[in-house]
């Protein structure tokens, strides 16, 4: 299962990269429309003749970004999949009592890359075309309108390349068929390729999913469920089904798959693609599930913050469509400085800071709208973020690492300091490999980048010093519940005070554990048997001052009474390693989810 936060978070890296190619697309037409001469009775046929030349120039553009699209997509798939089959695994241990080989796992994400690569290069093909219609669409326009004496031909020509800068470059998304024939509709690049992205990446995990059911015999799932879903949606989504027909279990009847959530458009009253389970846009996926497990999803949703899902939502959306209107104006401005670059006068000079102030509003107004709508929120939540890469438009800071960085800061993580001993923290926290350790765990994107951040913090806090601290975060949206970093440390040990622990005991997306470990040894038997004893805990990361990190997830009792009998089984034998020795007995069992980067 992928989470609606991993799904709506899939294929943003390769957004990214395509909102790079438009600005560079856009600024290559741009720069042909200055150079052209609209007023001739021969342009329109120049113009077309110009327009036919240009594919191969749009092609050389886009192959550019050839390496650095092929590493986000295999960065985007690998991760997607890897985090919904770990969650798919441990729910199957819990209902079926069985360990399957992740074979599976390598196979389909080589498939979905694969598949992803080739629809990247039919996306290339379109993009290139309409580029190429957007040039000779403002071109002949603008040829009009000098030709029938409506503008001037500067006039006409600043209007047309502002014009084209700022609607972009939009290709075809998906074609709908209904009484009325085929519609096509038809998004900006990075919104169209993204939901491509992600809709390969939602298939490919929900087929794996599929298949591992079949093979460890489980025939119950679980729909995961979020705020704001379209009412077709939010009539079966958080709820459990059975596959291959109704049944009743326990005098509680559960609905066949396909017929209550339309999945695959087979049977039942959701089948149109805008209904359907994985249809278009959709945000929701299924996890293996038994009757009697705990849920992990409701069919009511409440969001943190307080705030009704219907607000929630409709604050999500003004904040995309302010993301939009940044990004035009950003594409504009840009547009508007090839021509004061081309022709420096007093007009275009006064248009560029006319602009330029415009861009300024528009971000002062981001900010205290995102302010505003958090000051609605319960203390200490939050309903918006401010998303500055969403806001890039061909600006994308020079230097700027445009694959594997979504989580690093500018700064270093943990500022190493000149004087150092055996328990400093290492180097090794402010690189790359240390960012995508955390990325890695099967955990929401938002809630890997708060782990990796709180990390940072604690390690900031205890370098060089057996100290050790605690931060609890949301296990759904990376929410600070909770840490001890104001407090009194301790050496080789850390916890929370009564009134900390009743608040992260308190959250209904349960927390996910943070803290550090002077020695860099693994997480220790204290540390599994406190995430096994309280239910609350969905995960654990364990920081080493070495650069090591660990996750490890434990939400079971069971797995506190089979640690608490091994080590009695070991301590009459190993006296004071007894523990050590239990827990490494427990993780060869594959008995907890145990990662170590």
């Amino acid at each position: 299962m992928l989470t609606p936060e991993q799904m709506e978070d899939a294929g943003e890296l390769v957004a990214e990269t395509y909102r790079q190619i438009e600005a560079e697309l856009l600024d290559y037409l741009v720069g042909k429309m200055i150079e052209g001469d609209v007023s001739g009775q021969r342009a329109q046929t120049a113009i077309r003749l110009l327009s036919q030349s240009m594919p191969l120039e749009l092609k050389r553009i886009i192959d550019a970004h050839a390496s650095e699209l092929d590493a986000a997509v295999r960065q985007e798939v690998e991760g997607s999949l890897a985090a919904s089959d770990a969650f798919d695994l441990s729910r199957i241990a819990q209902a079926a009592s069985v360990t399957l080989s992740k074979a599976a796992l390598t196979a389909q994400t080589l498939a979905v890359a694969l598949s992803a690569k080739e629809m990247l290069a039919r996306d290339n093909l379109a993009l290139s075309e309409a580029a190429r219609a957007k040039f000779l669409q403002w071109s002949t326009w603008c040829a009009t309108q000098v030709g029938t004496g409506a503008m001037t031909a500067d006039k006409a020509m600043r209007k047309a390349v502002r014009e084209l800068a700022k609607g972009g470059i939009s290709i075809p998304f998906v074609t709908y068929k209904d009484e009325t024939g085929k519609v096509t509709v038809t998004n900006h690049a990075d919104v169209a390729v993204q939901r491509h992205i992600r809709s390969l990446i939602a298939q490919g995990a929900s087929q794996l999913t599929m298949d591992r059911m079949r093979q460890a015999g489980v025939g119950f799932v679980e729909v995961s469920s979020h705020i704001g879903s379209r009412p077709s949606h939010a009539e079966w989504h958080g709820r459990c089904y059975h596959i291959g027909g109704a049944v009743e279990v326990d005098g509680v009847r559960y609905e066949d798959f396909e017929w209550g959530t339309g999945y695959r458009g087979a049977c039942g009253p959701y089948t149109a693609l805008g209904d359907q389970l994985l249809g278009v846009n959709c945000r929701h996926s299924f996890a293996p599930w038994a009757p009697g497990m705990p849920h992990a999803y409701s069919p009511d949703p409440k969001h943190p913050s307080g705030l009704v899902n219907d607000e929630v939502y409709a604050l999500t959306q003004r904040q995309r469509a302010r993301e939009r209107a940044i990004r035009a104006t950003k594409r504009e401005i840009a547009a508007t400085q090839r021509i004061y670059d081309a022709s420096p006068t007093p007009e275009s000079q006064a248009e560029v800071a006319k602009l330029k102030l415009k861009l300024r509003r528009q971000q002062e107004g981001m900010r205290e709208f995102i302010k505003e709508s958090n000051a609605k929120c319960k203390p200490g939540t939050e309903v918006l973020k401010r998303q500055p890469r969403r806001e890039w438009a061909g600006d994308r800071p020079k230097g700027h690492d445009k694959i594997a960085s979504s989580m690093r800061h500018n700064e270093p993580l943990v500022k190493i300091s000149k004087d150092k001993n055996a328990l400093s923290v290492s180097p090794k926290v402010n690189t790359k490999a240390y960012h995508d350790a955390f990325e890695g765990m099967p955990v929401p994107k938002a809630v890997a980048q708060s782990a990796y951040e709180q990390a940072g913090r604690i390690l900031q806090k205890t370098n060089g010093t057996q100290h050790e601290h605690l931060a609890a975060i949301n296990a759904r949206t990376g929410e600070l519940l909770a840490d001890n970093l104001d407090m009194p440390a301790h050496d080789g040990k850390t916890g929370f005070t009564k009134t900390q622990h009743d608040h992260v005991t308190a959250c209904q997306d349960g927390a996910v554990l943070v803290h550090n470990h002077p020695g860099s040894k693994p997480p220790s038997f204290r540390d599994i048997m406190t995430a096994a004893m309280e239910p609350n805990v969905k995960g654990s990361v364990v920081a080493g001052h070495d650069g090591t990190v660990w996750f490890f997830a434990a939400d079971d009792p069971e797995i506190a009474n089979e640690l608490t009998r091994l080590y009695n089984l070991y301590k009459d034998a190993f006296g004071d390693y007894a523990e050590v020795r239990a827990v490494k007995t427990l993780v060869d069992s594959g008995m907890i989810e145990w990662m170590k980067a």
